[in-house]
């Protein structure tokens, strides 16, 4: 969980995610009374809408659907968790390239251009076998959590292993434009 005040940023880990459906509302809560402001001073709410965990997806949609039920006035951005995860990476030369694990020996990828004010989906996602990417470049910058599945002649290319974070969230939303949406939903790729 991040909480942006003022162009800073303050978070609240969630260490344990078999614990999410109890730790998530204390956690956005403890972030709020800390910085004594309560959910009506939120102006803006940017969660992730997948793909990921089937059961995390849901628990922290239900949440953000609360919280936008009872504020309406609150302004609700959906963000995929590649658009996060790639944001951090924006203004990069190259192809910024996402790669999650997805299970059942698969990843999720999804290639984006970038500028220093921009990050442009390239294709949509795709759940591929990680050997089929071996087809990028030489030079191409890939991220994400799944290095020790892609092919040996792509791991030197791999930047550090990056989960998506909540800090990326907002600065997704300032990189992608995403379109408000009064209703958020899931995006299950299988």
């Amino acid at each position: 969980v991040c909480l942006s005040i003022n162009g800073g940023a303050s978070h609240a880990p969630l260490d344990t995610p078999e614990s999410q459906a109890t730790a998530l509302v204390p956690a956005i809560e403890g972030l709020l009374k800390h910085h004594h402001i309560w959910y009506g001073d939120i102006t803006h709410l940017v969660t992730t809408i997948g793909p990921g965990s089937f059961t995390g997806i849901r628990i922290g949609l239900s949440v953000a659907r609360t919280i936008a039920f009872c504020h309406p006035a609150m302004a609700v951005f959906p963000v995929t968790t590649l658009q996060c995860l790639a944001a951090g990476y924006a203004g990069s030369a190259q192809t910024i390239h996402a790669v999650l694990r997805a299970g059942k020996g698969e990843v999720y990828y999804q290639p984006f251009s970038s500028t220093d004010s921009r990050l442009i989906p390239a294709s949509d996602i795709e759940i591929v076998k990680p050997e089929a990417l071996a087809r990028l470049d030489a030079d191409a910058v890939i991220i994400g959590n799944s290095q020790e599945l892609l092919p040996e002649s792509l791991r030197r290319q791999c930047m550090a292993p990056h989960q998506p974070q909540a800090s990326d969230l907002i600065q997704a939303l300032s990189l992608i434009e995403p379109e408000q949406k009064s209703e958020l939903k899931p995006l299950y790729i299988r």
